[in-house]
């Protein structure tokens, strides 16, 4: 059907012209239609730039020497001193999390023999916590 003949046998029968039509399997859209359309477009493009300029963007990471190691257990880091090479001591907070082959005693090694490492962290609710630490 043709969008004449669709538009003419509805005003045969009384009711109002369609508001929008179809031709082939295109469908037009109203005015209304295309500004909606523009306008979730624009604010999904907006959240999604946000979401990449906030998200993820204050993860950190710093080489230095460990100078302080406090544990909860033998595998359960709790908080670790890192002395940067820039010279700044930064305090982070493992928050639960499991490192392995990183537990508080083989961090102590690294303190005792002075053996560099390198650490991940962001900052969360006004602390810094630790992320991940490599060799």
């Amino acid at each position: 059907m043709s969008l004449h003949t669709d538009i003419t046998r509805s005003r045969a029968f009384g009711q109002a012209a369609p508001e929008r039509s179809e031709i082939g399997r295109f469908r037009l859209r109203t005015a209304a239609e295309t500004r909606l359309a523009t306008a979730v477009a624009a604010l999904l493009l907006v959240c999604a730039f946000v979401a990449a300029c906030d998200g993820g963007s204050d993860v950190r990471t710093a080489r230095g020497y460990v100078v302080g190691v406090e544990s909860k257990s033998l595998l359960e880091l709790n908080l670790v001193r890192v002395r940067t090479e820039a010279g700044e001591t930064i305090e982070l907070s493992a928050k639960g999390k499991l490192f392995p082959g990183f537990s508080p005693s083989h961090l102590r090694e690294h303190m005792v023999q002075g053996l560099p490492v390198m650490v991940s962290y962001h900052r969360e609710d006004g602390e810094l916590v630790l992320d991940e630490v490599r060799d």
